[in-house]
């Protein structure tokens, strides 16, 4: 089956320049259907005949853990054989790693393909092999397959160093389980598009989908990670289970034959009236096409008819911008157009169709109404609009009350029955492309509303992309909803293209059922503002709040626009329930409080102690502007703010002495009453601190009560569930302990004093168990809720440290935000019952990890990353020592001591070396794993030297049972499996064994339990 996929992209003046100097390379392809050679592009081949060896000789050979195997593929004919990643359980966890080179960072043009057969996939969120990531190198690229409900697809993306996602989808239900496809990315750069591809076993093309990235944000950000294969260890539930084959990785673009296509349009225009109207589109070719028709089709959105459209041939100069022009049209007309382009072999693109059996997905173009009501709706007993520009339906029965705000009636939106034992609530639309409701440069939004139930994620109205999986489908122009990850509060949000969501939030205020309020929202790009508010029903005001965004537009949509609901068919059980009346919307901001005129202050800034703080603020439209503050949560103060220049108010904050905390906030004023308050929400704070300390620690030695923190800083502890004191400790005579049913404790927020620019963390601990899923050993939250941590060390599943931290620009305004992870080098899992202790030490420069073991031996660390011009996020929210972020999540159980964070790091003021290449220093013997166990174990140990080593299993007699090992190894670490069996491989029986390590200069024994 041949599927034409099309895309929408967002459309939008280049703000920033990018001199991109791409080695972009075409490479005829040679046939997928046999294995490869190695060519002067290749980066990695992995054939998998029965080892890991990488043919070329740009990248390491590959690393093996967990339970894969190398099996004949029969299936392929002259493959060989391939790798089985058995993941079948949770516990299974087996993957192939390519340590990281500078030849791995793929930073310009590239392509990665492999062949791939899944066996199974997760059948709920969470799952762990649900996602499953067949090749990645997070957060630099990534080749993977979506196994949940309804999907079934590939997707594959990438990040650019100013965090921006960059993923494309094939359509639903193209993968099946015990198949083999071919799968391949390929990033141009030159052309400025991103495609995935799926072959057939037999060659077949079966899917593909592209899209078009703008200059601005097209180079990829490079990591330190290594090359996954079979998981993306950033995430829980991408195990794949299945087989790989011929894995190659090229630092160039590899020719497949695809139909063309159209990479770049504007999805809606907003025109002047009696102009004509040029289209220009993009055409890019990864196959070095020819084009021979590429035309534009247009219409009135009343037509419903293909056939019926006017058609226009559209002209170039360069094979590559195609221009075709519309005729003048009247003020409030709609028009909707689709291209269509055939290359010289005949196959033909069409931007309408996502499938061959697709629904349509028009663009469109609205004509005059600049600064103009666009919608007004009274809902009386009718969906008419009376400003005329568009045509409302219902997806179900349109029901009417006289309980009203506006006029006699209002509509109601309720249950209403749709079959036999089913009801449904319907919700009103405005089919695509509604253009007249498509924005860029601003809005106002105004309705009554009166909630008859607060369903999370009921949408008031929003609008959408043009399909289903368009690129990211969340990528929607704006919303207004109830916001399930924020306790159902009321939420404005917009996203800017391929940049970043705007959202504010009514946080101090839940919407009750039954009581009429009134919704205001406003956007202005020319202003950077985005706010929301809310009234009672007599129109007194609520609450507002107010945000500053970036520079960059709205990403402009051609979807449907729809009231009282989401677009999506799986969100039609959370749309809203209750009555709405006197909707309009505008297609400007029409009453704006004061703006922002620079970047804001810090969130959070150091001062040093009793230094008074000149706090200084670029406004526009002001005629008052107020400082409030408070001291260490006490009397708020109230300044005013004098006027220094043309936007900028200045006030000052008297000194403080060492420990102290001052939370403020700023309003403005102007002359119709309207107040900006600064920040939108929660207040800016200022620390009082010296420049090089200690500002946390926690030895737990009071033995009893409230953990006490020994530090100058005096931060408040909390302490949560399961919680006491236990004498086993890692240093002095006493650790917190985390019971059987879990625990956690916690800094309160804002905690200001444990996130600085630089830090220096130490923990020690000792695990019961590694909790089912994982979680947080101890990390920083943002306050609200967001992903845009401080930093975090999380157990995963299998007993892994996954360390994380958020980086932001130095310099304020600077669009360069990241997650960067800091992964151990050799994979070290943790084992219940150990003591341990982890360092992670963030400078100006660089950032490491180290984990040590009970004698402060290194056991494993991570490479050394730049981390020049960026800082730790500085977020305001609790720092949790125990637990993670979501609601109800697993709880670390065991012991945890001597927690240190120093507002420094003390690598770069030591000069610790974390470069030492030979990083296993001495002996280490683990406690095997499980343990107890049936019918296996696993046994690691380190050496580090090169020398005879033997690994021997006694009974509790001390009569030898097995002989593990008995040869030569060479320095590193090491994991042995112990089937229960013994040198003649027979089965022993339950019981208590013993096993031991020795070499010429080390000995060491551990017990273990075998249960049948």
């Amino acid at each position: 089956m041949k599927v034409l996929v099309s895309f929408s992209r967002c459309f939008f003046p280049i703000f920033f320049f990018v001199v991109l100097v791409s080695t972009n390379v075409l490479i005829a392809q040679e046939s997928f259907l046999q294995p490869y050679t190695v060519d002067e592009h290749t980066v990695v081949l992995l054939h998998f005949d029965g080892n890991l060896v990488n043919e070329s000789d740009k990248a390491s050979d590959a690393t093996g853990f967990g339970n894969y195997n190398f099996i004949p593929n029969d299936e392929l004919s002259g493959f060989g054989q391939c790798v089985w990643f058995d993941n079948d359980s949770r516990s299974d966890s087996s993957y192939i790693i390519i340590p990281d080179t500078v030849t791995l960072d793929l930073d310009t043009s590239w392509t990665v393909e492999c062949w791939v057969k899944v066996l199974s996939f997760g059948t709920q969120a969470g799952d762990w092999h649900i996602y499953p990531k067949v090749v990645s190198k997070p957060s630099n690229w990534w080749l993977g397959i979506n196994g949940a409900s309804g999907t079934f697809n590939v997707q594959s993306g990438y990040e650019t160093d100013m965090t921006v996602w960059h993923d494309v989808f094939t359509q639903n239900e193209i993968i099946e389980t015990e198949v083999w496809y071919h799968i391949a990315a390929i990033l141009d750069v030159d052309n400025k598009v991103y495609t995935v591809i799926v072959h057939d076993r037999d060659g077949n093309l079966v899917a593909y989908n592209s899209s078009y990235i703008p200059e601005v944000a097209i180079i990829p950000r490079t990591t330190s990670d290594p090359v996954q294969i079979g998981v993306c260890l950033w995430w829980p539930d991408t195990w794949l289970n299945g087989l790989v084959d011929e894995v190659r990785i090229s630092n160039c673009v590899r020719k497949f034959d695809i139909p063309p296509e159209i990479v770049s349009y504007p999805t809606v225009r907003h025109v002047d009236e009696n102009v004509p109207i040029d289209i220009t589109i993009q055409l890019a070719s990864i196959s070095s096409w020819e084009y021979t028709n590429v035309e534009l089709h247009y219409a009135p959105v009343a037509e419903t008819d293909v056939e019926n459209f006017n058609v226009v041939e559209m002209s170039s100069t360069d094979n590559v911008n195609f221009t075709g022009t519309i005729p003048a049209q009247d003020a409030g007309t709609s028009l909707k157009y689709f291209i269509t382009v055939e290359n010289t072999d005949g196959e033909v693109a069409n931007s309408m169709l996502m499938a061959e059996e697709s629904d349509t997905a028009f663009f469109g173009i609205a004509v005059g109404y600049k600064n103009s009501l666009v919608l007004d709706m009274d809902f009386e007993q009718n969906l008419e609009d009376a400003t005329g520009l568009n045509t409302v339906v219902a997806t179900g029965p349109a029901v009417y009350s006289d309980d009203a705000k506006v006029g006699n009636y209002s509509i109601h939106f309720t249950p209403v029955p749709v079959g036999e034992n089913d009801t449904l609530v319907s919700m009103l639309k405005i089919e695509k492309p509604a253009p007249f409701l498509a924005f860029s440069d601003g809005y106002t939004m105004e309705m009554w509303v009166k909630p008859d139930t607060v369903f999370p994620w009921a949408a008031f109205l929003g609008k959408y992309p043009e399909y289903y999986n368009d690129d990211n489908d969340w990528k929607f122009n704006y919303r207004l909803y109830f916001d399930g990850r924020h306790l159902n509060k009321l939420n404005i949000e917009n996203y800017h293209c391929n940049t970043v969501w705007h959202r504010v939030y009514i946080d101090d205020y839940v919407l009750e059922p039954d009581q009429w309020y009134k919704i205001v929202a406003q956007y202005s790009a020319e202003k950077k503002i985005l706010m929301i508010e809310l009234y009672d029903e007599e129109g007194n005001l609520i609450s507002e709040n107010w945000e500053p965004t970036e520079e960059y537009p709205l990403m402009v949509r051609a979807g449907d626009f729809t009231i009282g609901g989401d677009t999506y068919d799986y969100m039609a059980d959370v749309r809203f329930q209750g009555k709405m009346d006197g909707l309009k919307v505008y297609n400007y901001a029409k009453a704006l409080p004061p703006s922002l005129v620079s970047s804001p202050p810090p969130r959070i800034a150091k001062v040093s102690p009793n230094e008074s703080e000149v706090i200084q603020v670029d406004i526009d439209n002001s005629i008052s502007t107020k400082l409030f503050y408070s001291v260490n949560g006490g009397e708020e103060i109230v300044i005013n703010m004098e006027k220094t220049g043309d936007f900028t108010y200045s006030g000052t904050i008297p000194g403080q002495s060492k420990g102290s905390i001052v939370e403020y906030y700023i309003v403005a004023e102007n002359d119709v009453g309207k107040k900006m308050r600064l920040p939108g929400s929660g207040n800016y704070i200022l620390k009082y601190m010296e420049d090089e300390g200690l500002v946390l620690h926690l030895d737990f030695e009071q033995g009893t009560g409230t953990p006490l923190d020994n530090s100058d800083y005096n931060n408040e502890i909390s302490v949560f569930g399961d919680i006491s004191y236990s004498e086993d400790a890692f240093s002095g005579n006493y650790s917190l302990y985390y019971g059987s049913e879990g625990g956690y404790i916690r800094i309160n927020p804002p905690a200001p004093f444990v996130i600085n620019n630089e830090m220096t963390l130490e923990i020690s601990f000792n695990a019961d168990e590694i909790p089912i899923g994982g979680t947080d050993l101890i990390a920083k939250y943002p306050d609200p809720p967001s992903w845009e941590f401080g930093f975090r060390v999380s157990f995963q599943a299998d007993g892994k440290l996954f360390p994380e931290i958020y980086l932001v620009a130095d310099t304020i305004g600077v669009a360069d935000r990241r997650w960067t992870s800091l992964f151990l080098k050799n994979d070290t899992r943790i084992v219940p019952g150990q003591w341990y202790t982890f360092i992670m030490d963030v400078g100006k420069d660089s950032a490491y990890v180290r984990l040590l073991d009970d004698a402060g031996n290194v056991i494993d660390q991570s490479e050394k990353i730049s981390v020049a011009g960026q800082h730790l996020n500085p977020v305001a929210g609790m720092l949790a020592i125990g637990r993670s972020w979501e609601e109800n999540p697993p709880l670390f159980k065991g012991k945890i001591d001597n927690i240190k964070i120093y507002n420094y790091s003390k690598a770069e003021k030591l000069g610790i070396d974390f470069e030492n290449k030979n990083l296993i220093t001495n002996y280490y013997l683990a406690q095997n794993y499980p343990n107890p166990f049936n019918p296996t174990t696993n046994i690691e140990f380190m050496i580090p030297n090169t020398e005879n080593v033997k690994l021997v299993i006694y009974n509790i007699l001390g009569q030898e049972v097995r002989t593990l090992v008995n040869s030569k190894h060479n320095a590193g670490r090491y994991v042995y499996i112990w089937d229960g069996k013994d040198n003649s491989n027979r089965p022993v029986p339950s019981g208590i064994y013993i096993y031991k390590l020795e070499t010429a200069a080390y000995s060491r024994t551990r017990k273990m339990v075998f249960i049948r």
